[in-house]
């Protein structure tokens, strides 16, 4: 296990400046060695993702946030369940459990062992979804399951976090751009805090015979390759017309108009656009 240790008093007053009240992003703790850092309810969160029970079929999609994982996630639910489009609008969460989201949401333990129990319970093949870096996944991750790992440039990644901090209200976020690039993200001050950590984990595990490593550029540029590559990963035989249709579907301007998550919610603020914004 890691340690976490608070943030410093210093970054702490700077996050308490350009986080509003409603954030569940103003404690945050920071791992030992320095890896990530997360909320403070990680703390009763670490035990329980560290102790999740395997399956050999288990499929997870790992990636920072904002590197293209709700796009890669559901084209993955699709590639495992035979390409099931009017299932899109489905709530993605309920298909393929995202297991940070308790501890983004603050949720106390209780709660946070409900849903973990929950996880336990449901039927395979499981499609898991986390921006944890593999160091705090469980030890044999890599031995046991598929995982696809997504990056993406720095640069958009930082952007594309910005709104999204702007845009949820249990972010909150309250400052402009250049502050927010300066002073939040760089050093790390925001919930999974540590974009080059985060490469790294995947990067050096890249060669791993469990592990597809993936540019969200690749992704953006030839998404019917990466279909295919995915599919290969996985074992699966994929016909080249369900190709086609997923990958029409899924088309940014398509998939923009279907996915759940991008259902208008009143988690946004009004005006700060939405949760799949641009794809660029």
């Amino acid at each position: 296990m890691y340690s976490l240790v608070d943030i410093t008093e210093e970054e702490s007053r700077t996050v308490r400046q350009h986080f509003g009240p409603l954030s569940k992003c103003r404690n945050l703790v920071r791992t030992q060695p320095e890896l990530v850092t997360l909320g403070s309810s990680f703390r009763h969160n670490q035990e329980r993702v560290k102790g999740i029970t395997l399956r050999k079929d288990d499929v997870w999609v790992v990636t920072h946030p904002k590197c293209g994982t709700t796009w890669t996630l559901e084209l993955t639910w699709h590639i495992m369940n035979g390409v099931n489009l009017e299932d899109t609008s489905k709530n993605l969460y309920k298909r393929a459990p995202f297991i940070d989201l308790v501890m983004i949401h603050d949720k106390d333990k209780s709660e946070t062992d409900e849903f973990f129990d929950m996880l336990e319970q449901l039927p395979s093949p499981r499609l898991i979804k986390t921006h944890y870096p593999i160091e705090l996944l469980p030890q044999d991750l890599l031995s046991i399951c598929k995982v696809i790992f997504v990056c993406r440039n720095v640069k958009d990644v930082c952007v594309s976090y910005f709104h999204h901090e702007a845009l949820m209200k249990h972010h909150d976020l309250k400052c402009d751009f250049i502050t927010y690039a300066r002073d939040i993200y760089k050093p790390g001050l925001v919930n999974h805090g540590g974009y080059f950590k985060m490469l790294e984990s995947g990067w050096k595990r890249r060669n791993e015979p469990n592990l597809l490593f993936i540019w969200y550029e690749e992704l953006k540029s030839n998404q019917k390759e990466v279909i295919s590559r995915i599919a290969k990963h996985l074992d699966i035989v994929l016909l080249d017309e369900d190709n086609e249709r997923l990958a029409s579907a899924m088309k940014f301007d398509n998939y923009q108009k279907t996915s759940s998550l991008n259902m208008e919610s009143s988690n946004w603020y009004s005006g700060k656009g939405e949760f799949i914004r641009k794809g660029i």
